[in-house]
């Protein structure tokens, strides 16, 4: 979700306390966060281990989920049996898009 209960009720101006309608706000708070996300095309929520493959002939790699805080390690698959196998050295740069 794209904010908490807890956020959107201090917005709202509702108590804390006041749990009665947290099932109705937690719907709707799924639904907009959920509308949102489909209508930029992009996933908002942070999420920390999320693997993202690319075709090795890519020279520009557009994530499924910026903004990227870092790179841990990069794997190549040259064959299903070898499987992913770390790749160390390797040289890569992070930048906004010059838009």
């Amino acid at each position: 979700m794209l904010t908490s209960i807890q956020t959107l009720k201090i917005r709202l101006g509702i108590e804390l306390f006041e749990t009665s309608d947290d099932p109705l706000l937690t719907m709707l708070l799924k639904h907009v966060s959920a509308r949102f996300a489909a209508e930029c095309n992009r996933q908002f929520e942070c999420a920390a281990d999320v693997p993202f493959e690319f075709r090795a002939n890519e020279t520009m790699v557009t994530p499924e989920r910026p903004p990227i805080e870092s790179v841990s390690a990069f794997h190549l698959k040259r064959t299903e049996a070898e499987g992913w196998m770390a790749q160390t050295d390797v040289e890569y740069l992070l930048r906004r898009n010059a838009a």
